[in-house]
């Protein structure tokens, strides 16, 4: 099934689509979450713009483990029918 999302930035009304399967919804909110973030950066550059590097930054190591545990998820699904 294929899920989509869909978030909307309240300063420029930008809509961000993410488009993925069930199985990866973790990766594909996640997902979201980093190019908001860029886009906060590139296109609303105010006093705000170090606070969305940190967060970018946090975003970019938590993604290395987030991948392996959805990797390691996908092999699981058949154990989870026995």
């Amino acid at each position: 099934m294929v899920s989509e999302y869909r978030f909307t930035c309240n300063q420029c009304d930008k809509d961000f689509v993410v488009k993925g399967y069930g199985y990866n919804q973790m990766v594909m909110h996640h997902y979201l979450d980093y190019k908001f973030l860029w886009h906060c950066i590139m296109q609303h550059r105010n006093g705000k713009s170090k606070k969305y590097i940190l967060h970018l930054i946090k975003n970019t190591i938590i993604w290395v483990p987030l991948l392996m545990m959805q990797v390691l998820a996908i092999i699981a699904e058949p154990f989870r029918r026995l």
